[in-house]
């Protein structure tokens, strides 16, 4: 039987007509902001839910299909609110680390810039 591999992957999450971009996060990334939630988590700063009925960009969903056992299996990152959860009880922190500025700059280095100007451009 095959050890299942370790993986985090980032969706970044528009209303486009087209499928949203994904990616496999780098381990020295997914090790930084395995850092940056701790911090999160560990100050606890709840805020309301960001609205996310709009159209365009709504920020970014990261999923944890195994092998860091720091991070949830998933969780969501939008005008700088970090939601996390599951079976319908979510709570939502402060980004107070940047998470959301740290994955808008690793979608532009790999060469999202022009998607996220045209398409994504964040209003925070």
């Amino acid at each position: 039987m095959a050890s299942k591999e370790k993986s985090v992957s980032a969706r970044l999450m528009v209303f486009s007509g087209r499928l949203d971009p994904e990616w496999e996060l780098s381990e020295d990334l997914t090790q930084e902001l395995s850092k940056r939630l701790a911090g999160i988590l560990k100050n606890n700063e709840q805020v309301e839910a960001p609205n996310t009925g709009i159209l365009g960009y709504k920020g970014f969903l990261i999923r944890n299909t195994g092998g860091f056992p720091d991070l949830p299996a998933e969780f969501s990152v939008f005008k700088g609110v970090v939601s996390t959860g599951d079976k319908g009880k979510h709570i939502h922190m402060r980004d107070s680390q940047n998470i959301e500025d740290l994955l808008l700059s690793d979608a532009i280095s790999r060469d999202m810039g022009k998607f996220i100007e045209d398409v994504a451009t964040p209003e925070r």
